[in-house]
């Protein structure tokens, strides 16, 4: 059963990253209709929001050991998270939740932030 429990958090962890990156990838869908400037634009940040969620969710684990006392054991990850939950006044629970909600908002934010300014360097000139 213990093992069951294990698995669950990184499971959630991927349901929203991929939820987020499914959200931005809807928003920033291709569309025939629109420049070739644009489709470009939106197809940066689509990408970017699949790096912004890798990045994120590696970024996630670094700091669940850098904050935790003996790294990543048992004792290492529930001190980590405790330690991030802690700089928002909770305890283990906001840790967690901390961590598995910044892969879906760096998906969502980095891939508009990507878009908007490939949008911005793909415009032309105005004369």
């Amino acid at each position: 059963m213990a093992v069951g429990r294990q698995r669950v958090p990184p499971l959630l962890e991927c349901c929203r990253r991929q939820r987020a990156i499914g959200i931005t990838h809807r928003v920033l869908r291709d569309d025939e209709s629109l420049p070739d400037d644009d489709r470009q634009a939106r197809r940066d940040g689509r990408i970017a929001s699949i790096a912004g969620a890798g990045a994120s969710t590696v970024g996630g684990v670094a700091a669940i050991s850098a904050a935790g006392t003996t790294g990543l054991s048992a004792v290492g990850i529930t001190s980590g998270l405790a330690t991030i939950g802690a700089t928002v006044g909770g305890g283990m629970v906001a840790g967690t939740t901390i961590v598995v909600a910044a892969p879906a908002v760096a998906a969502a934010g980095v891939g508009l932030g990507v878009f908007l300014v490939s949008k911005r360097w793909r415009k032309p000139p105005r004369a």
